[in-house]
């Protein structure tokens, strides 16, 4: 056998040789992506826990002489069995920050936020964080809190999943929640500055106070409470409570559920356009021995997103939902004992935020109140209108399967509530009233004449520019026709009838204007133009233009025919029944004349009587 042969079967065979001959295989390696912040050291003390291991990333990566600076966003080789995050911020609202061990001040945390050992997380006013840890168990944090996330005792590979053992320290404010799974495994381990909390329960509280005492209050599986060399277990709704430097106490039944008031059912919620949904109230029976109760909302049903957190007195025993977007969301309300532990709370109830279908566009006035002009449609979506009653104006409530219609101004009250209930939204508006105006050419000039210029203004009862839905003009040719009267017994004639167009309209200069131009093809030669401006709630304006003026003919003066000569000689005159006279006047007639001719100065006639017939005006001379 070969010497080569030889080394080969030895090295197959995993017998010791020297280093120079065998070569240790290279781990396997993931990306890892810089962050701002990041140094080597920082994330050597993220993955290895010991930030002077930053030597392994000068191994697997090229970065260049010593001091280089790694650039957010640039990718990194890194060893695949390093530690990863303990946790991540699964989400948060509001106001959340994070300090990394490495930086000396805060900074703004952001969902998906990776969560290493020995990072602190602070909730503001008002405010939550929610941190799930690799297996899916998840605390939420209220406001005001105050939390160290910490590790196994040691480092633990990336995809080693099974070892879920999980530590974190409250140094003050609220924890929600537990472990996704109750195993011999799973464990969540809370200290507080009053003792040590270990949880085999999938949903607690744990609250460090003003006076650093811790309290407990277990809702299923079971807690272990330690505190001055002393434990408790606290089993399903029991609590206990630990002061600093004291003993837990003995466990102790939690409040029961909070029952909602009768008639309360899952609410259905009208919104109404960008302000969300209407003020509504949803109240609950008092529940004795509560001093205090507290109301969360969540947009699931397993609160683990929760967003409004609020406490409340003995007091009270209702709360009013406002601003909400469309959308389902949940309530739910605990009592709160004399020491502070939180009872068990109560069923959720389902709100439901639908919007209103409005047929216009509301527009808040002066004083508040929404207004719309002209008319107003409010619907509700058809899969939820059977659930909800409505009231208008005071009257008695009705279903909402039907649309409200408002067509007469004035001031309406809305009254709203889901079909059963006693809980109500309310919603005044008003209504404004609508007035047209028509500009239009006196008199048109027939279809061989030029188009006419028309032009409307549209305005609320406040003198305002207005726009109202359905907006039309149209034109009606009516001839004028003498009547007709009926026939005695016969039935009436119809009515000439009307040619209807409509005028197309384009917006003008001044707001709330438009114009038109009516087409010379439309006109009729003679006879007056009827306009009519018409929208949703019916004829707005109505406007007449007279026909074509009548053609005027100035009067013909017919021509005078001449006399015959021996009659318009002036010598010749008329003189009454005989001979004319020299003192003849100016004659007008029109008729059949006979008189004698005569000789001049001596009277006799000089023949038979001659006829005259001749059309005289009463400027002629006879």
């Amino acid at each position: 056998m070969s010497r080569k042969l030889l080394v080969t079967l030895l090295v197959g065979l995993g017998l010791l040789l020297p280093a120079a001959l065998v070569a240790a295989p290279a781990p396997p390696l993931h990306d890892y992506l810089v962050v701002p912040g990041d140094s080597c050291w920082s994330i050597a003390e993220k993955l290895f826990g010991d930030g002077q291991k930053y030597t392994l990333i000068h191994k697997y990566n090229d970065l260049g002489p010593l001091p280089h600076v790694l650039k957010p966003g640039q990718l990194i080789k890194v060893p695949a069995a390093t530690r990863g995050p303990e946790a991540k911020l699964d989400w948060l609202q509001k106001d959340v920050k994070a300090k990394p061990p490495w930086d000396l001040g805060w900074r703004q945390a952001a969902r998906d936020m990776p969560l290493w050992r020995l990072f602190r997380l602070s909730t503001g006013g008002g405010s939550a964080a929610s941190i799930l840890f690799a297996d899916k168990s998840q605390l939420r944090m209220r406001e005001k809190a105050l939390l160290v996330i910490y590790g196994p005792a040691t480092n633990r590979p990336v995809a080693a999943t099974r070892q879920v053992g999980h530590e974190v320290q409250l140094e003050q404010g609220t924890l929600r929640g537990g472990l996704a799974r109750l195993d011999q495994e799973a464990n969540l381990q809370v200290k507080t500055p009053a003792g040590q909390v270990d949880l085999k329960s999938q949903d607690s509280l744990i609250q460090v106070d003003a006076l650093k005492s811790t309290l407990v209050s277990v809702f299923d599986g079971l807690a272990k409470v330690m505190a001055q060399g002393a434990q408790v277990e606290v089993p399903a709704n029991h609590g206990t409570v630990v002061k600093a430097g004291k003993k837990p106490t003995p466990p102790k039944p939690l409040l029961p559920p909070v029952e909602w008031s009768e008639g309360t059912v899952a609410a259905v919620i009208p919104a109404f356009q960008d302000a969300g949904c209407l003020p509504f109230q949803v109240d609950w029976q008092p529940l004795a021995g509560a001093q205090r109760y507290h109301v969360e909302l969540a947009r699931a049903p397993d609160f683990k997103q929760v967003l409004v957190d609020a406490e409340t007195g003995a007091g009270i025993h209702s709360f009013q939902v406002r601003s909400l977007e469309a959308g389902s969301y949940y309530a739910r309300i605990a009592g709160i004992d004399g020491e502070g532990l939180e009872g068990r709370a109560s069923e959720p109830l389902e709100l439901k935020v639908v919007p209103l279908e409005l047929g216009r566009r509301l527009v808040p006035g002066a004083d508040g109140i929404p207004e719309s002009v002209g008319l107003l449609r409010v619907a509700f979506p058809a899969a939820e209108a059977a659930q909800v009653e409505v009231s208008v104006a005071d009257e008695p409530f009705r279903s909402f399967a039907e649309p409200v219609r408002l067509a007469t101004p004035g001031v309406y009250p809305l009254r709203f509530r889901p079909r059963g209930s006693v809980s109500l939204a309310e919603l005044q508006v008003r209504l404004l009233g609508v007035t047209g105006r028509i500009e239009a050419p006196a008199r048109h000039t027939g279809s061989q004449g030029a188009a006419l210029p028309v032009a409307i203004t549209i305005q609320d009862e406040r003198g305002r520019p207005a726009h109202v839905p359905e907006l039309q003009m149209f034109v009606g040719l009516a001839p004028t026709l003498p009547p007709v009267a009926a026939a005695p017994g016969g039935a009436s004639p119809a009515s000439p009838p009307t040619t209807s167009l409509f005028l197309p309209l384009t917006a003008a200069g001044a707001a709330g204007s438009l114009q038109g131009e009516l087409p010379a093809a439309s006109l009729p030669e003679t006879g007056p133009v009827e306009l009519t401006l018409r929208w949703a709630g019916g004829d707005l304006a109505t406007a007449r233009i007279a026909g074509p003026a009548p053609v005027v003919v100035a009067p013909v003066e017919p021509a005078v025919p001449p006399w015959p000569a021996l009659l318009a000689s002036p010598e010749t005159p008329f003189q009454g029944g005989g001979p004319p006279s020299r003192a003849a006047r100016p004659h007008a007639g029109a008729g059949l004349s006979l008189f004698v001719a005569t000789a001049p100065d001596h009277g006799e006639p000089l023949g038979s009587p001659l006829l005259r017939l001749g059309l005289e005006d009463r400027k002629s001379v006879v």
